[in-house]
């Protein structure tokens, strides 16, 4: 389980860090500026049948930083950090079409916790 996770733009003029908690309080349309998304380590375990269109799904969903690991003969390890709006939204369901139910994942904070936005 992971708390709400927060966007963060830039610091105001006055050097002061805002946090959005709610897009209410998202900056007016037509002012560019740069935002840190918050990311999250994702480990997904899966049978080695399915590990080539797991990594796929991952690059999909903007993984970076991908590192596989052989279990034993039947199972591999894949990590990767992610943006944590691209796995609450439709991660889960996705991996286990992909992998017709086998796989399994879990997460952890990334460090750093948050990423510049693409």
């Amino acid at each position: 389980y992971l708390p709400t996770k927060n966007y963060k733009p830039p610091p105001t003029a006055n050097g002061e860090e805002v946090v959005i908690e709610d897009l209410i309080d998202w900056p007016e349309q037509g002012h560019r500026f740069k935002v840190k998304e918050p990311m999250v380590d994702v480990r997904v375990l899966t049978p080695v049948e399915y590990a080539g269109s797991i990594m796929e799904l991952i690059k999909r969903k903007r993984g970076t930083s991908m590192k596989t690991k052989p279990i034993d003969e039947f199972t591999w390890q894949i990590t990767s950090s992610m943006p944590w709006a691209d796995v609450v939204t439709d991660f889960h369901d996705e991996l286990k079409s992909t992998s017709t139910g086998y796989a399994s994942f879990d997460v952890a904070e990334s460090d750093p916790p948050q990423k510049e936005a693409d």
